[in-house]
C-alpha cells in the first residue's frame, strides 16, 4: 500500500479544505517529510489518518468538538487516496454532528464511509462495517500501532505488561487463534460438558466424585497462574544476582588483575561443577524409572501387598514402590533366573508375608527377563550415581567457600563492595523465598495429580453402567486432552516463533544501538515477550539498561523486526519520532531505520528534531516535503511545500 493523497476538511485547525499529495515512488526515496512548530497540526494529521483507517460506528475517533470552531459546516471529513497491488482505492470517512448531542461522546457525530475502487466500475462500498472489514483486510487493526506510531509513547513498546503490545505479537505471530480454542474449550465447552454431567442421573457418590474433581482441578489452574508471576521473579532476582556479581568482579578486577584471574578461574570452575551435578541428577532421574520397571508382575506384587496389609487396608502406590526400590537388589537379581521360586522368595521378603497365591506363574518371570538386563545395567549406574553426586557436590562446596574467601579488597573500596554483597544476600534470600514458594506449589502440584488421578478412577468405575453418562465422559476427556495438546503446541509454536523474531530483532539492534560491542544479545521471553540485554562475558551493562535511549532503541528494533515479519508493503507514519531519544542514537536512528523500515515513511517533525543537520543526514532519501503552517490571528492551519529548514 502506497498514500497518494489525504485530504483534511474542517477538523480542529484545518479550517475548510487542505490536500497532500505524495508523488510516484522513488527507488531508495521512501521518506516524505512534514515538518511543523508545535500546535500546528501534526497530531490532528496524525489523529485524522488514524481516524479515516480505523473509525467504527461506535468508536468514531473523532468527536464533535473535532470540528473547527467558527464553520458553518457541521461536517468534518477525512479521504486518502492510495495504491495496493495495482489498483487506486479512495477512502472517505464524514463526521456528521449531530445537533443536542454532547460534543464528546460517541452519540455526538454520526459516522458515514465510502470506499471506491477507482479501476473497478463496481459501485463504491458505503457499509461503515464492510468498508472497515476491507480496511482490516489490508491493515490489521491489532498491529496498526506498529505502522502508526506516536514518538513520544515508543517507550511502551517495550512494556510486556501492556497488553495491546503483546496482544498485537501473539496476532503477529499467529498464535491468536489456538489460544482462542483453547480458552473457548476451558471456559465454555469444558463447563458445559461438567454441567451435562452433574445433571445426569448417575447418583449421589458420582456427583460428589465429580465436584471434588472439578475443584481439584481449579486448584491446578490456580497454581498455575500463582507459579508464572514466581517464575518470572525468580528469573528477576537472578539476573539481578548476575548483574551485583558483575559489579563486584568489575571492581575487583579494577584493584587487583591476579585476583581477578584467580576469581574468574574459580568462577568458571563452579560454573562448571554445577553443571556436572545437574547432569548427574537427571541421569538419575531418568535411571529411577527403568530400575522400577514393575509392570510385568504388578498383579502379584499388588494381590501381596493387598494381603499383607489386611483386605480393609488402600493400596498405597508410592509406598509399594518405595518398599520395591529398597529391595531392588535382590529383586533385580532374581528376574534372572529360570523359574518363579527365587522371584516368589523375593517379592515374600519385600512385602513380609510368608507365602504368594498359587496363581503367581513362570511366564510372569519370563515375562521379565527381557528386561533383566536393562534392570541390571541402571542398578549399576544407579549404584555408582551417588557417590559421583556427593563427590561433586564437595567439590562445588569447596570452591564456593575459596571463592568467598578470595583476597581482601583495598580498603577504599571495601565500603562499595561490602554495599553491593549486602544487596547480593537480600537478593539472594528473596531467590530462596520464592525457589521455595515454587517448589511448595509442585509439591502441591504432585498431590493434587494424584487425588486426581484416583478421583478419575472411582468416577470411571462408577459411571460405567451409564451410557449416557459414559459419552459425556468420553467428550469432557477428549476435551481435556485437546487442551492439552493445544497447550504443547503453543508453547513449541510460540518459541519457534520467538526465535524468529529474536533473529530479526538482534540483526536490527545491532544496527541501531551504540554500543553493540558491549552486547551478546537480546531476549524475549516467551511467555511476557520481555525484552533482555544479555551483556558480553565481563561488561557491567547497568547503565546501559536504565538507559531512556536504549530502551527507546529497543522499541524501534521491535517496531522495524515487527514490519519485517508481518510481510505487508504497508506506509508507516510516524508523529515526534526523535521526541525523547538522545542525540547519540538519533544518527543511527535517522540513517538506519526510517530509510529502511516501510516502502513508504511519512515523518511529522518539529525543527528541533529534525533541523537542519537532520534533514541533511535524511536528503537522499527524501521523496517529498511540505510544512504545516499555522496563522497565530486565526488559528488555522495550512499546508505548504518545502520543509521549515533548507
Amino acid at each position: 500500500m502506497i498514500f497518494r493523497r489525504i485530504m483534511l476538511r474542517n477538523i480542529k485547525s484545518y479550517y475548510g479544505k487542505h490536500v497532500i499529495e505524495f508523488p510516484e515512488p522513488v527507488r531508495g526515496k521512501s521518506i516524505h517529510l512534514l515538518g511543523a512548530p508545535n500546535g500546528s497540526g501534526k497530531t490532528t494529521l496524525f489523529d485524522a489518518v488514524n481516524a479515516c483507517f480505523f473509525a467504527l460506528p461506535n468508536d468514531p475517533k473523532l468527536r464533535a468538538n473535532d470540528l473547527s470552531r467558527g464553520v458553518d459546516d457541521q461536517e468534518m471529513e477525512v479521504e486518502v487516496e492510495f495504491e495496493h497491488e495495482g489498483q487506486t482505492f479512495r477512502l472517505n470517512r464524514r463526521w456528521v454532528r449531530r445537533p443536542g448531542r454532547p460534543a464528546t461522546g460517541v452519540d455526538g457525530v454520526t459516522l458515514h464511509s465510502s470506499l471506491q475502487n477507482l479501476n473497478s466500475t463496481d459501485g463504491d462500498i458505503t457499509d461503515d462495517e464492510d468498508v472497515s472489514n476491507f480496511i482490516d483486510s489490508l491493515i490489521p487493526h491489532h498491529i496498526s500501532h506498529f505502522f502508526f506510531f506516536d514518538g513520544e509513547q515508543i517507550q511502551e513498546y517495550t512494556n510486556s505488561s501492556k497488553k495491546s503490545i503483546q496482544d498485537a505479537l501473539e496476532r503477529l505471530l499467529g498464535l491468536h487463534h489456538y489460544i482462542q480454542l483453547r480458552a473457548d474449550l476451558e471456559r465454555t465447552v469444558a463447563p458445559q460438558l461438567r454441567e451435562a454431567m452433574s445433571s445426569s442421573n448417575v447418583g449421589e457418590e458420582l456427583n460428589d466424585k465429580l465436584k471434588a474433581r472439578d475443584s481439584t482441578e481449579n486448584e491446578l489452574r490456580d497454581i498455575e497462574r500463582r507459579r508464572r508471576p514466581a517464575k518470572r521473579g525468580a528469573a528477576e532476582s537472578k539476573r539481578e544476582l548476575a548483574t551485583l556479581e558483575r559489579e563486584v568482579d568489575q571492581i575487583v578486577s579494577a584493584l587487583d588483575p591476579q585476583l581477578q584471574s584467580e576469581r574468574q578461574n574459580l568462577t568458571e570452575t563452579r560454573d562448571r561443577l554445577g553443571v556436572d551435578i545437574e547432569s548427574v541428577e537427571n541421569a538419575i532421574k531418568r535411571l529411577i524409572p527403568d530400575g522400577l520397571a514393575l509392570a510385568w508382575f504388578w498383579p502379584e506384587i499388588q494381590q501381596a501387598t493387598n494381603k499383607s496389609l489386611g483386605s480393609k487396608a488402600t493400596f498405597d502406590l508410592e509406598g509399594v514402590i518405595d518398599l520395591l526400590w529398597e529391595h531392588r537388589e535382590g529383586i533385580a537379581l532374581a528376574l534372572g533366573e529360570t523359574s518363579p521360586a527365587p522371584l516368589r522368595t523375593a517379592l515374600m521378603s519385600a512385602v513380609g508375608v510368608d507365602e504368594l497365591d498359587a496363581g503367581f506363574s513362570l511366564a510372569t518371570v519370563e515375562g521379565a527377563n527381557e528386561l533383566t538386563q536393562k534392570i541390571r545395567q541402571a542398578n549399576r549406574e544407579l549404584w555408582a550415581a551417588p557417590d559421583k553426586l556427593k563427590n561433586l557436590k564437595t567439590e562445588y562446596e569447596r570452591v564456593n567457600r575459596e571463592l568467598a574467601a578470595s583476597s581482601p579488597l583495598h580498603e577504599s573500596s571495601e565500603t562499595d563492595v561490602a554495599e553491593l554483597r549486602q544487596r547480593l544476600q537480600e537478593e539472594q534470600r528473596i531467590l530462596s523465598r520464592r525457589e521455595k514458594q515454587l517448589a511448595e506449589f509442585a509439591e502441591r502440584e504432585k498431590q493434587l495429580n494424584q487425588a486426581k488421578g484416583e478421583l478419575d478412577k472411582a468416577i470411571s468405575a462408577l459411571s460405567a453402567k451409564n451410557s449416557e453418562f459414559r459419552q459425556i465422559t468420553d467428550q469432557l476427556d477428549l476435551c481435556r486432552k485437546l487442551q492439552e495438546l493445544l497447550r504443547n503446541f503453543i508453547d513449541d509454536y510460540r518459541q519457534t516463533q520467538i526465535n524468529q523474531l529474536q533473529g530479526v530483532f538482534n540483526r536490527k539492534f545491532r544496527e541501531l544501538t551504540n554500543a553493540p560491542e558491549l552486547i551478546d544479545r537480546v531476549t524475549i521471553d516467551r511467555e511476557t515477550y520481555e525484552l533482555s540485554i544479555i551483556p558480553r562475558s565481563g561488561t557491567n551493562l547497568t547503565a546501559l539498561e536504565q538507559s531512556a535511549g536504549q530502551r527507546e532503541v529497543l522499541a524501534f528494533t521491535l517496531i522495524s523486526s515487527v514490519v519485517e515479519l508481518s510481510n505487508r508493503q504497508l506506509p508507516v507514519m510516524i508523529d515526534t519520532p526523535l521526541a525523547r531519544l538522545d542525540s547519540v542514537h538519533r544518527d543511527n536512528i535517522l540513517t538506519r531505520f526510517f530509510p529502511y523500515v516501510g516502502s513508504q515513511v511519512i515523518i511529522l517533525s518539529t525543527d528541533t528534531e529534525i533541523g537542519r543537520e537532520q534533514r541533511r543526514q535524511l536528503h537522499p532519501y527524501l521523496a517529498s516535503e511540505h510544512h504545516l503552517v499555522r496563522d497565530p490571528a486565526t488559528a488555522r492551519t495550512t499546508v505548504e511545500d518545502g520543509y521549515l529548514v533548507e
